[in-house]
């Protein structure tokens, strides 16, 4: 079935890299004839370093950025990334996975330090070091544990369900 809107301009959110804001501004300012771009991500004004990647914000500025650029995802009807070489070997397909089973309503754990603002999402359960999970699994299975969906989470928030 063809995707079609009637009596509304598409709605696309832009995704890629801080450090080729410029290129996605350009695409999103060439575009507004045609689409309304959600991603208020491309408004920020970040410091950059010598190489022109982002500095580190702080956590509470990455948990906001981690709900507005949720909250523009879901508003979008349809999500373009920018793709990149890798700057090693990492293909990132571990950020894909998160991103699914956060949006399937999976309980998300972290093992080790948020890599991105996605890391901050409410119900993303943070834990220091690998070895914490087997806490975790011990606690599951004496069923002693209870855990928050990320819908729980994003409610709780005042984030509505889609």
């Amino acid at each position: 079935m063809p995707l079609s809107i009637t009596g509304r301009k598409w709605r696309v959110y832009l995704a890629g890299r801080y450090s080729r804001r410029a290129v996605l501004c350009h695409l999103r300012d060439a575009a507004a004839p045609y689409v309304d771009c959600t991603s208020r991500w491309l408004d920020r004004e970040l410091p950059l370093d010598p190489e022109g990647r982002s500095l580190q914000a702080s956590d509470s500025d990455r948990a906001k950025f981690a709900l507005e650029d949720f909250e523009d995802i879901r508003r979008a009807d349809l999500f373009f990334a920018l793709a990149e070489v890798p700057r090693n070997d990492d293909r990132g397909v571990r950020h894909v996975e998160f991103g699914l089973a956060y949006a399937l309503g999976k309980p998300c754990f972290l093992l080790g330090a948020a890599e991105n603002v996605f890391g901050y999402l409410p119900g993303v359960i943070p834990l220091k070091k690998p070895d914490d999970a087997y806490t975790i699994f011990a606690a599951l299975s004496a069923s002693i544990l209870a855990i928050e969906t990320p819908q729980e989470a994003l409610e709780k928030r005042g984030v509505p369900a889609s």
